[in-house]
């Protein structure tokens, strides 16, 4: 069975991913806790940390760098383009960014402001003025790396304290707002920030009723010292068939924007808090069977709580290991990093050993960063 979860709230240094809907698979490996209906939308945060200390923000200061805030002439056409070309900034290391705050509003041609709608304002930001302009009609292109509708309106984000995710290779060289609508004559630029502000990430709660098990998983909104979190608690079964008992919750990024996926792949460590019952967890990276031999087979890390206390745990990517099972029957395979797919936190109760291990569980996890 597999939950949406949500907490709102801000954890400093993050980044934003949007949610859709989650599909159905079965579970191939008897310790994958695999997936079902999807019920309860709600989300949870997670912190994307580029650096140890953070990366901070960066606000284009549009009246000191003596650059245009509002086109002089007027936008004659639908699509008219209003190109803001940016200085060098040698001392900014956008790549350290893993988002931005654009905001804008439009006027008409005699002056007066639209409200904020839709299909007023469109942005994108490249990287060569020398090169495409235009990019991809949807998402980003090699000298594209943001393209943006709807700035300012409902259905658009960019314009939010959150704002939308952006990975640059290098610095920008220009910014281009558009009007999506001939009535609009001038765009104003209001803001431009490169940041990493927090934002809701989608998770969903899982457990091993795919292979007919029982166990179970629940998650409820709690903070500590502040910061939102989540506690989960639930109860692992027997097994029907003989298999672990699982129940735990997933990072899914196919469920989120495509940013998500390029942070698990590119991650060289994650690390977290926690406060447990004693037992021990287990948090695995998962690969899919196809260019990864026997993907289901998660790599794997297991560590210890402490009945009642905190901790933060940190767990460099290389320390994730296949079962040893997997290895005596088919090698140790490398992790294949970039064929990542999701990332689990679970409890698991081995069938050989669920009097030990079997039963209630409980654990809270908050403060989660990637580090790449």
């Amino acid at each position: 069975m597999k939950n949406k979860i949500k907490i709102p709230g801000i954890i400093a240094i993050v980044a934003l991913i949007g949610f859709t809907m989650a599909a159905c698979d079965t579970a191939t490996d008897p310790g994958d806790p695999g997936t079902g209906t999807v019920t309860q939308p709600r989300f949870f945060p997670i912190a994307f940390q580029g650096t140890e200390t953070g990366a901070g923000e960066f606000a284009i200061d549009f009246e000191d760098l003596n650059l245009p805030i509002r086109n002089e002439e007027t936008l004659a056409v639908r699509w008219d383009d209003f190109m803001i070309r940016l200085p060098d900034f040698p001392d900014v290391d956008f790549t350290a960014f893993s988002r931005v705050t654009i905001r804008a509003t439009a006027f008409d041609a005699d002056g007066e402001e639209f409200p904020p709608d839709n299909d007023l304002i469109m942005v994108t930001i490249m990287y060569d003025l020398e090169g495409d302009w235009r990019g991809p009609d949807l998402g980003p292109g090699p000298n594209t790396p943001l393209k943006q509708f709807n700035v300012g309106g409902p259905a658009g984000n960019v314009h939010t304290e959150e704002g939308v995710p952006i990975s640059l290779t290098q610095a920008p060289g220009g910014i281009l707002f558009q009007n999506l609508i001939l009535d609009v004559s001038y765009i104003e630029v209001l803001e431009v920030t490169f940041h990493n502000r927090a934002a809701d990430f989608i998770w969903v709660l899982v457990d091993d009723s795919s292979g007919d098990g029982t166990s179970t998983a629940e998650a409820e909104e709690i903070a500590v010292n502040g910061i939102p979190a989540f506690r989960f608690t639930g109860n692992l079964e027997v097994h029907p068939r003989g298999w672990y008992a699982v129940a735990g919750f997933r990072f899914d990024p196919t469920l989120n924007e495509v940013a998500a996926l390029e942070y698990l792949r590119k991650m060289t460590r994650v690390s977290f808090m926690v406060r447990g019952d004693g037992r021990s967890y287990r948090i695995q990276l998962r690969t899919p069977d196809v260019g990864q031999e026997l993907g289901w087979a998660m790599f794997r890390y297991y560590f210890d709580t402490v009945d009642g206390e905190a901790k933060r745990v940190t767990i460099p990517v290389a320390d994730f290991a296949r079962p040893n099972w997997a290895i005596n029957e088919h090698g140790d395979a490398e992790l294949r990093q970039d064929l990542v797919n999701a990332l689990d936190w679970l409890a698991i109760a081995e069938a050989h050993e669920f009097e030990e291990t079997g039963g209630p569980f409980e654990f809270t996890i908050w403060d989660i960063r990637l580090y790449y």
